[in-house]
């Protein structure tokens, strides 16, 4: 296998991780709040957030095979919810275009007081 393709599942799989650690935290109640949106959340967040973590597993196990993928998947979902955790610690308006895109009813991604 190249560098570059080795590179690029990793990456790949690094995404899926990032994006489903942040729509599991957008399907929690007091994370949507804290992004500046309406009170009402995405439905689907907590399914497509398992959707995506579980996605992530492939190009793991496409790149290292069940022996490393055993390893380093853990490790990308945990440091994937670590930087989840920290951006909604610091910069939670970046989850706002995902939370956007994961809501289904547009009226309800509405910004909070005009925000």
């Amino acid at each position: 296998m190249s560098a570059g393709l080795s590179w690029g599942l990793l990456a790949s799989a690094s995404v899926l991780c990032g994006v489903g650690m942040a729509l599991l935290a957008l399907s929690q109640d007091r994370n949507w709040r804290t992004v500046g949106l309406a009170q009402a959340r995405a439905p689907y967040g907590r399914g497509l957030g398992w959707a995506f973590l579980t996605a992530s597993l492939v190009p793991v196990l496409l790149r290292d095979g069940l022996s490393f993928a055993a390893l380093l998947w853990p490790m990308l979902i945990a440091a994937s919810a670590i930087g989840v955790a920290m951006i909604l610690a610091y910069r939670p308006a970046l989850l706002r275009p995902l939370a956007r895109i994961a809501c289904v009813n547009e009226g309800t991604a509405a910004p909070r007081n005009g925000a």
